[in-house]
């Protein structure tokens, strides 16, 4: 079995089946070469099925990327995602344009607001440590 397809599986196996919407937890994804592959544009099957999984849950989805939120990206971004069958989610956390491309501040800052919202971090998957670490997220899935 390949190493993405296990890490899935371990995912899905630690995300808790009795989870309820009203219990205010939430997976956290990111976009590029997590939910979808950067050398095509094509969504990462495995990743989509973890996805998915998580929304059948109840779990919240929340999306944090690294891209640049002006218009013209944030709408391409909703597009691709719509695109891709990533439906579902609650919110998509884009970089502002004005800050500086601190990936660690901008998505350290992203999961904050979230708790600040009150919702605990079940989950978080991406592609990268910025991604996934901080003290705030019960489990890190990291993509390879």
């Amino acid at each position: 079995m390949d190493q993405l397809r296990q890490t899935i599986l371990q995912a899905i196996g630690a995300l808790d089946p009795t989870n309820k919407r009203s219990d205010q937890r939430l997976v956290i994804f990111d976009i590029d070469d997590t939910l979808i592959r950067s050398s095509d544009d094509k969504p990462i099957p495995s990743v989509i099925l973890l996805y998915n999984y998580a929304k059948f849950l109840d779990y919240r989805l929340v999306i944090i990327t690294n891209r640049i939120g002006d218009e013209q990206v944030m709408i391409d971004t909703e597009t691709q995602l719509r695109n891709a069958g990533i439906t579902g989610y609650e919110r998509v956390y884009f970089r502002s344009p004005n800050n500086s491309n601190n990936p660690w501040k901008f998505k350290n800052r992203a999961r904050m607001k979230e708790r600040e919202r009150g919702y605990t971090i079940a989950m978080s998957v991406g592609d990268q440590d910025w991604d996934i670490l901080g003290d705030e997220v019960e489990i890190a899935v990291k993509i390879t």
